[in-house]
């Protein structure tokens, strides 16, 4: 068995197996593609931790809405690669904000089922603060906006004062609410995100944001470069070139994302 398709069956198991062969019988080609695009070319690639991947694969197939199925299976994988569930659990729920509610509950169903088959059981986690009126989840939301980006607050709000008033105090309730919770890092939040708006490859000013918060909380370049290759398995090249593309713009003036609601 060769590097790639070892490291193939250690992360999809027995499961993946099963479907490829069962593709295979009317595209050996696309399995071979599969197991030696994916885990060959890609995954062979050091940069990136198996957390790291793990994450990686899950937000870019929650953001491309794909079947119960296709997400259950990267689950399978995430929990293979060693990520806790509770860690899977906030990589989904924080995806509300970037994905909205719909999608992430749908997401968060093939989490438990898998989970359940596991006999895995997840953590109830209540927020931080028990205070859960809209001022104190407001201040929760700026408070964590801030760490990921200096008068954060201001940038959001200012914008859209004249038209949507209170377009930035139901956006950072709800980031609030979500963010909050314990047990994910800013950092690993931060790679989550930049996957999930490359593989959307419709968040052009959000990416570069969210690429300049990435590196505010520590995410290297080098880090954010193996995000894009990565992401030609996951979403397709189209959404790597131009999640690499984004990157490259911020990486030539780091200041780029404090701009991102200019209207130039």
């Amino acid at each position: 068995m060769d590097s790639a398709s070892k490291r193939f069956t250690n992360v999809e198991d027995q499961a993946g197996q099963h479907r490829l062969n069962a593709i295979a019988k009317l595209s050996p080609a696309l399995r071979d593609a599969y197991i030696q695009g994916l885990y060959g070319d890609l995954e062979s690639r050091a940069p990136l931790s198996d957390e790291v991947k793990a994450i990686v694969a899950v937000a870019a197939i929650l953001a491309l809405g794909l079947s119960e199925a296709a997400l259950a299976a990267q689950v399978e994988a995430a929990l293979n690669r060693g990520l806790p569930l509770k860690k899977l659990e906030l990589v989904v729920t924080q995806s509300v904000t970037y994905l909205g509610f719909h999608r992430i509950i749908d997401g968060m169903t093939a989490v438990q089922a898998v989970a359940a088959q596991r006999g895995l059981a997840g953590e109830s986690r209540e927020s931080l603060d028990s205070d859960r009126s809209a001022a104190a989840r407001y201040r929760r939301g700026t408070e964590i906006y801030a760490e990921l980006i200096d008068d954060g607050e201001r940038m959001i709000r200012e914008p859209f004062e004249a038209i949507a008033p209170d377009l930035a105090g139901t956006t950072f309730q709800i980031f609030g609410d979500v963010y909050a919770r314990e047990g994910l890092s800013l950092r690993e939040r931060q790679i989550a995100t930049v996957a999930t708006l490359a593989a959307l490859d419709n968040g052009g000013r959000q990416l570069r944001l969210h690429i300049g918060t990435a590196l505010n909380v520590g995410v290297t370049q080098e880090e954010i470069v193996e995000i894009m290759m990565l992401l030609q398995a996951h979403a397709g090249m189209p959404a790597a070139y131009n999640g690499m593309l984004a990157a490259r713009e911020v990486f030539a003036e780091i200041g780029q994302h404090k701009r991102v609601y200019d209207e130039t």
